[in-house]
């Protein structure tokens, strides 16, 4: 079991329209095969979307790497993520005990 941790710096005052564009994100991510857990939190007062995954192993989490890279979903949050803020790589976590 995988528990995966990314961070996205979200334009400041864009918080509430990131949040309705990454819906259908999220929703068709809880339907793929693997998935357990595929959450959205938020601080606004650092403009972060903070996506908390669970996956059940790393040939799930990587059938998602390529369905999120081929989705039009990315390009449809776009506009949203901060330009100015370098990117935070993406945790990867095993599960240990």
């Amino acid at each position: 079991m995988l528990k995966v941790i990314a961070r996205q710096h979200i334009r400041p005052g864009k918080m509430d329209e990131y949040l309705e564009a990454i819906r259908d994100l999220v929703d068709a991510t809880r339907r793929e095969n693997g998935c357990i857990e595929y959450s959205v939190y938020v601080d606004r007062a650092c403009n972060l979307g903070i996506f908390i995954e669970t996956w059940e192993s790393a040939e799930h989490l990587a059938v998602h790497g390529g369905v999120l890279a081929a989705s039009p979903h990315l390009q449809k949050i776009a506009p949203f993520i901060d330009p100015d803020v370098p990117p935070y790589p993406v945790e990867v976590y095993e599960k240990g005990y």
